[in-house]
């Protein structure tokens, strides 16, 4: 299992939200339960979950567990996402001193 913490500072904590997408060999979600968000904070299969993970960063929001024991043979990609309203977008900035990893 890896652990994927996601973080970032904005003037509106709230207006951020992070998800995880499972995807197929043609860059496409193949069912609605292959995103993980909230309210839905597991994959149909329960490869990624989003929940009860203690952050690794301070500044860190949410965390996200893979299994990719249990990831379906048709997903090629695990995709995270950060997304915001315009205003929230504008005064974002990363998480100081975290790493990050680029797939």
């Amino acid at each position: 299992i890896y652990l994927v913490s996601v973080g970032w500072q904005a003037g509106n904590e709230n207006a951020v939200a992070a998800c995880a997408l499972l995807v197929a060999a043609d860059g496409r979600v193949e069912q609605f339960a292959d995103i993980v968000a909230a309210p839905q904070v597991r994959s149909a299969n329960g490869a990624v979950r989003q929940d009860g993970f203690a952050p690794a960063h301070p500044a860190d929001r949410t965390v996200f567990a893979v299994d990719t024991d249990r990831l379906s043979p048709a997903t090629v990609r695990v995709v995270f996402a950060v997304f915001m309203d315009d205003d929230t977008a504008d005064a974002a900035r990363p998480t100081p001193d975290a790493p990050l990893l680029w797939a």
